[in-house]
């Protein structure tokens, strides 16, 4: 029988699996404004497209962090396809070092990522958004606005669909 941190660590390798990164699609020398690159530095934190990504994000932290496992996978899956429905379609592009080209990652890696950037802290202003003014969602009364949200939430993704 395997103990509580032995399937905690299969579960966490299992993940870093899922969202291992594998290059899709052709090379790319210069992105576009709907793309998002994926990376960390000046070139990624103040890209068009990343600064509308982290807007989405934001504006669905809150809305994430109430609901159920089964919605928090929809969300995110949104969010990648908003950001492909742009015209022209927007991208998740990372850098090759040795060649300085950027390529397209596997949906699944961006779907990943999108997931982990959305449970991140809840900015003040997805918050607010949501109708929490002052509170933290942990002051709040989880049952009641739980329920309102995951039913907003449900009309948010089949209005994107």
């Amino acid at each position: 029988m395997k103990s509580r941190k032995q399937s905690s660590s299969i579960s966490q390798s299992a993940e870093r699996r899922k969202c291992a990164r594998a290059c899709v699609g052709n090379s790319v020398e210069n992105p576009h404004p709907h793309d998002v690159l994926c990376g960390r530095g000046g070139q990624a934190n103040y890209h068009i497209g990343n600064l509308n990504y982290r807007s989405l994000i934001d504006l669905n932290k809150g809305l994430y962090s109430v609901c159920q496992k089964k919605h928090k996978q929809l969300i995110s899956k949104s969010i990648v396809a908003t950001i492909a429905r742009q015209e022209p379609p927007g991208r998740f592009l990372e850098k090759d070092g040795k060649t300085g080209l950027w390529h397209e990652v596997e949906n699944a890696w961006a779907v990943c990522k999108t997931s982990q950037a959305l449970r991140e802290e809840p900015s003040e202003v997805s918050l607010s958004i949501l109708g929490f003014e002052t509170m933290s969602l942990s002051e709040q009364n989880p049952t009641n606005k739980k329920a309102l949200l995951c039913e907003q939430e449900m009309n948010i993704v089949n209005e994107s669909t």
